[in-house]
């Protein structure tokens, strides 16, 4: 990685905002006059460190941000750049020239942002309480019953037995203990025996 350059390791969402100089990559066509060694080398700047950190125009090139105040003419000189990572969540983005305050030659630039968060659903836990044991014992033994147990010639040889083991037990599980919704207000250490004792002595 060359120095200065940022590590995409630890590269977070960016955006990038502000009154830039003219380039053609996003000026309109017919200000090719704006296009000087001078306006083009300093925008060489930006575009060299939109590169290194990922950076995409969001706004559409050739969209006029300015009205200059004497002339008329229009311009692009306000930009927004985002990271690329960032870009599919933009839902929208343009100029809105109907709202620029009185006595500004910049137009407002509205952008919407999607970012709705996925939420993990909370996963069902094993309710052992009203596991049949019985048929758990029995169900676990015929997994058993169809591992090769052996003394183990290494250690990768026990490792795999150990695998084999936990894969029994896990399967086992799943087919035998009930699953339940834990509530929010559920306590590990409360069982049914407790709430039949305080209810016994509420009486």
């Amino acid at each position: 990685m060359a120095a200065g350059q940022p590590d995409p390791a630890t590269q977070t969402h960016n955006i990038w905002l502000g009154d830039f100089n003219h380039d053609p990559m996003w000026e309109p066509e017919g200000n090719e006059r704006l296009f000087m060694s001078a306006n083009i080398n300093a925008a060489d700047i930006l575009i060299d460190a939109l590169a290194d950190y990922r950076m995409d125009l969001t706004l559409p090139p050739g969209i006029p941000t300015l009205e200059h105040f004497m002339t008329k003419n229009l311009h692009r000189v306000d930009q927004l750049f985002v990271s690329q990572e960032l870009l599919p969540h933009i839902d929208q983005c343009h100029t809105t020239p109907e709202c620029r305050p009185p006595k500004t030659d910049h137009f407002p630039i509205k952008t919407m942002l999607n970012l709705d968060l996925d939420h993990n659903k909370e996963a069902l836990g094993f309710n052992f309480r009203k596991t049949d044991w019985q048929d758990f014992q029995d169900c676990l033994a015929d997994k058993l019953g169809m591992l090769r147990l052996r003394d183990p010639e290494d250690v990768q040889d026990f490792e795999l037995m150990l695998d084999e083991l936990t894969t029994a037990i896990l399967e086992t599980m799943e087919a035998q203990v009930p699953k339940s919704n834990p509530s929010p207000y559920h306590k590990q250490w409360w069982s049914k025996e407790l709430l039949q004792k305080r209810t016994a002595l509420a009486h």
